[in-house]
């Protein structure tokens, strides 16, 4: 039994390394997405790779969109710059637990749908969104609380932000709908940013919770990083298919060639 006058001591976690810690590991792994994507090659052209990658950074809301929504859309994704945040205190098995820290370090496009409209329309569509965790993002009550909680802080303080309203957790994705004037005759995709959560957390949380254990991770020492992905309530819509990024591809570059930038 506990002694709740003496508990163990809390792990503190560490600060973010700057630079790539040499001993860092990325683990596991997301599930396909549920629509096509296209490696960095067949999106950038032969022999392109991670490195040529062009993730402008950003600030804010209105950054993230002018980056990624729109006609004038150049770009996959983007680097968002803004400060840790404490998140709650996440507590294993024996009395350990660990602080963590979160906030928002990137956005990329995912596809929503595809819509044909026919020549001589041009009227009110009924389009589709997204709200909540991508559907990559599955795990237990308890993970699912702890990170919407952290979450649910950054949106009260920081810049970037999902744009949607949650009464208590985020849940996995739901699909809810918009309108926009569409003519024809001419096909349109719907494509919506997700925001990508670093939560930062006690290595050995991994190793005390088997729900955290089962999540995708990137380990360095005593710390580990959680990254969560929750769609922003800014979709749009073009006249142009422009190609998509894996989850995985976004993760191992913000691993890698990104590590610096957030």
């Amino acid at each position: 039994m506990n002694d709740v006058t003496n508990p163990p001591p809390r792990v503190e976690v560490e600060s973010k390394p700057e630079s790539k810690p040499a001993d860092g590991k990325l683990m596991g792994s997301y599930p396909a997405e549920n629509y096509p994507t296209r490696s960095i090659a067949e999106l950038l052209g032969p022999g392109k790779t991670r490195a040529n990658l062009n993730f402008p950074d950003v600030r804010n809301d209105y950054e993230l969109d002018n980056a990624l929504v729109g006609q004038t859309v150049t770009t996959n994704g983007c680097i968002v710059q803004s400060n840790w945040l404490p998140g709650p205190v996440i507590s294993a098995g024996g009395g350990w637990s660990t602080s963590s820290y979160i906030k928002p370090i990137a956005a990329y496009l995912a596809y929503i749908k595809k819509d044909t409209v026919p020549s001589g329309v041009q009227e009110s569509y009924s389009l589709s969104k997204k709200k909540g965790f991508t559907r990559q993002f599955t795990t237990s009550a308890s993970v699912t609380s702890s990170v919407s909680a952290g979450i649910f802080g950054c949106e009260a303080s920081l810049e970037v932000t999902t744009g949607f309203s949650y009464s208590e957790t985020i849940n996995e994705e739901t699909t809810e709908t918009w309108t926009r004037t569409l003519t024809g005759p001419q096909d349109y995709w719907t494509f919506q940013p997700v925001i990508v959560y670093a939560h930062r957390v006690a290595k050995g949380l991994f190793e005390r919770d088997a729900n955290w254990a089962k999540l995708p991770r990137y380990v360095s020492g005593n710390i580990g990083f959680v990254f969560v992905p929750v769609y922003r309530n800014t979709p749009s819509v073009i006249d142009r298919e422009i190609g998509y990024l894996s989850l995985n591809d976004v993760v191992s570059y913000l691993s890698n060639e990104a590590w610096g930038r957030w």
